[in-house]
């Protein structure tokens, strides 16, 4: 009895061995199969997060440069003296040549002084440049806001010359002004270049500024005006609705809270969408 005891026991210690080492076989599967399940969900969550922070970051960058390509420039001061620019005369002739002196009066260009490729100086009068294409000096502004200048397919609707405009010049052409009741001919500087088919806008250079660097006037010529006119901050609402009275998305999108500071959007809005 003693032997047969001592062999049930020894057969039954086996068989406990046995089946605690197929359960901890099967909970170490188990306990390896959830720590792999666990990784690979968090590492796909993970990456999951991080493609969506990548896209998110790709689309806010690609909507700043449509931001930056609908955005007026800033008014043109000064002109480089050392920079190609590129004149051309209501006569039809072109001059390429460098900038020696701009002379203002009254706001406005009143004469320039150029030297041509040939090392002749000639002092043109506004009313005998049709339009002009000229390098800001490196005080303006306006050559860090012109990158996406760069890249002709952020831009809108332009009858411009776009290979000229890609050497971020500023642009001036001749045209009729009513300042104050009067229609004045003057040479203006086009701040809209990259979307003006339908639209032109000018810098005013008399235009105050908000605390922000806001300018607070532009003139503003639409196809078919004989003369461009100033539209001001504090009369925008009412422009507002007779700028864009042809276009129902413009109204539509912007009319129930027309503010001042998205008028550069207004206006790419209208090149974009009423053709």
């Amino acid at each position: 009895m003693g032997a047969l005891k001592e062999l049930n026991l020894g057969y039954f210690e086996r068989w406990e061995n046995s089946v605690h080492f197929i359960l901890s076989t099967i909970c170490k599967s188990i306990f390896k199969f959830k720590v792999k399940a666990f990784l690979s969900f968090y590492f796909c969550q993970k990456k999951t997060k991080i493609m969506k922070q990548i896209t998110l970051m790709m689309t806010l960058f690609l909507m700043s440069l449509i931001g930056i390509s609908q955005q007026f420039l800033p008014r043109v001061f000064g002109v480089s003296e050392s920079k190609t620019a590129y004149i051309f005369k209501t006569d039809g002739t072109k001059i390429t040549c460098q900038v020696k002196n701009l002379s203002w009066k009254k706001g406005n260009i009143d004469a320039i002084k150029v030297v041509d490729l040939e090392g002749n100086v000639i002092k043109l009068l506004p009313t005998e440049i049709s339009h002009m294409y000229l390098p800001p000096s490196g005080l303006n502004k306006l050559g860090s806001t012109l990158d996406f200048m760069d890249d002709p397919s952020k831009w809108g609707s332009t009858d411009l010359d776009k290979t000229l405009l890609g050497e971020k010049l500023a642009y001036y052409e001749q045209s009729a002004c009513l300042i104050k009741k009067k229609t004045l001919t003057l040479m203006m500087q086009v701040v809209n270049p990259t979307f003006c088919t339908k639209i032109r806008v000018y810098g005013d250079l008399f235009a105050e500024e908000s605390v922000t660097g806001e300018e607070k006037s532009y003139y503003v010529k639409k196809n078919g005006d004989a003369a461009a006119h100033l539209i001001e901050r504090s009369n925008y609402e009412a422009e507002f609705k007779i700028l864009f009275a042809d276009c129902p998305s413009v109204l539509e999108k912007f009319g129930a809270d027309v503010k001042w500071k998205d008028f550069d959007k207004h206006v790419w809005e209208y090149d974009q969408a009423c053709k």
